[in-house]
């Protein structure tokens, strides 16, 4: 047989097996039951031609009530659409779409669709500057992203004035603008946004993930690595992923670009155990995962806050001349929180491979991320009792952005029972994740004493971190917007 025969035999071999599905060319067999179907409609979904677009559009238009509410709406935040329905519902349900669906907000974000369309209208395309590819610059600019965003809101607080809401916002669409305009894909969202750092994190720690199956792409031959680059109309990955690869959600927003490009079906949504990305990644690096500390003290400032202990405590720095500036005695807070997370994190380190003989710095690139989980359930905890607190708030809101008259929801107290039993109850939830995160980075690794043992330095700091998320939320909290 000739070779040009031999050719045409393998082509039609090959469009034969993709006729029959991923499953004829040697992939993994589909998953039966309610994961195999929500699997499968999450998969259409992505696939669909309308997706994300029709979302695009849909938050484009939320985006300009939420811009004219900032700056033309009612003064009085709790009567303003921009402030109770970015504050009181939109933060809340984002952090929750963390757990549940990973950084899908990235794929309908209203600041990076006009980022897109200008990028494919007038952009100049160029490639983001090697110095963004720099580790530690990476790491670097992710930790300051997501220490800006937290600080920002607190110094000046955003959550009760319109005008400060509406320029944060337009802070981000203006970056998301001129990065659009400069560079391809999405430079702005993968290393400068201040969200999206902070959903990258967070995302990592999602109970679902978009990745290729190696044996159809294998199997399939494929040489085009249309994932990546894209194929004829349909654009590749927008943060410069290889499905095949791909080991985290962190640069993941679930866009579908990936699935559409791919000729042999090879790319699918799965779901798995939120926490399990921790104790498979075989490319540990320690700058990422100090990044995944640095979550959880941003997290517990966040949370001390809004404590009516931390409101008297500000007063009294009120009257100290360094402290009177709210930027640095925010700065200073952030910091000293970030600070003691660290810290801990070091010694725990320390005692661990004290324990095993392991070298310190080896075992906090791989123990890390096992505490994004407890990091992201407190984020959550937090955040919805700002929304079960507050809800009432968007009847009142609406009516604003129609311009009619209202008077402000009477709140009354806040429903302590109800959000510290919420808060509580996700933070042993995500204790437990950690935990399980902890026994499986263990069990993976080569050590000569007892694994019980050696785990006890990670685990301990666990159940300390977790004390302190108790700690705090078992204090009396001030509810958002009022």
């Amino acid at each position: 047989m000739s070779d040009t025969s031999r050719e045409d035999a393998r082509a039609a071999t090959l469009a034969g097996k993709l006729a029959a599905g991923p499953l004829a060319l040697g992939g993994t067999p589909r998953r039966p039951g309610v994961a195999g179907t929500l699997e499968r409609y999450g998969k259409r979904l992505l696939l669909h031609p309308l997706y994300p677009w029709a979302g695009r559009w849909l938050m484009l238009g939320f985006f300009v009530l939420l811009t004219y509410s900032a700056f033309f709406g009612r003064p009085d935040p709790r009567l303003n659409f921009a402030t109770v329905m970015s504050w009181v519902v939109w933060w809340p349900l984002l952090a929750i779409s963390y757990l549940l669906v990973g950084r899908v907000w990235c794929a309908v974000c209203p600041m990076g669709a006009l980022s897109d369309l200008l990028q494919h209208g007038i952009g100049l395309g160029l490639k983001a500057p090697a110095l963004f590819r720099k580790r530690w610059l990476v790491a670097a600019l992710l930790g300051v992203a997501i220490l800006y965003q937290a600080w920002i809101e607190e110094v000046t607080r955003a959550s009760v004035s319109p005008l400060v809401t509406g320029f944060i916002l337009w802070s981000f669409t203006v970056g998301a603008a001129v990065s659009g305009l400069v560079f391809e894909r999405w430079t702005w969202c993968r290393h400068l946004c201040p969200l999206g750092a902070w959903s990258g994190v967070f995302a990592m720690s999602s109970a679902v993930e978009v990745r290729a199956d190696p044996n159809v792409c294998l199997a399939s031959q494929c040489t085009g690595i249309f994932c990546y680059f894209g194929r004829e109309d349909r654009p590749g990955c927008p943060f410069h992923q290889v499905p095949k690869t791909m080991q985290t959600n962190r640069y993941c927003s679930a866009c579908g670009n990936c699935l559409k490009a791919c000729p042999n079906d090879a790319i699918s949504i799965r779901l798995r155990p939120p926490g399990r990305e921790f104790a498979t990644q075989s490319r540990e690096m320690p700058e990422n995962a100090l990044v995944a500390v640095v979550a959880v003290g941003v997290v517990a400032f966040q949370a001390l806050v809004m404590t009516e202990p931390w409101a008297a405590l500000r007063q009294q720095a009120a009257a100290l001349p360094l402290l009177s500036n709210d930027a640095l005695l925010y700065g200073a807070l952030v910091l000293a929180c970030v600070s003691v997370a660290l810290g801990l994190f070091y010694l725990a380190s320390r005692a661990y491979a004290r324990l095993t003989g392991q070298s310190w710095h080896a075992e906090m690139s791989r123990f890390g991320f096992a505490y994004l989980p407890l990091a992201l359930v407190a984020h959550i905890g937090h955040n919805l009792g700002h929304l079960f607190n507050g809800y009432a708030l968007v009847p009142g809101a609406l009516a604003g952005l129609a311009g009619r008259a209202a008077a402000p929801a009477a709140e009354g107290a806040p429903n302590l029972v109800l959000w510290q039993g919420l808060e509580i109850g996700l933070i042993v939830v995500g204790l437990a994740i950690t935990a399980w995160a902890i026994r499986r980075i263990c069990a993976s690794a080569r050590i000569g004493s007892p694994r019980p043992l050696a785990a006890l330095p990670y685990a301990g700091l666990a159940g300390l971190y977790a004390a302190a998320f108790i700690v705090l939320f078992a204090l009396p909290m001030a509810t958002r917007v009022t």
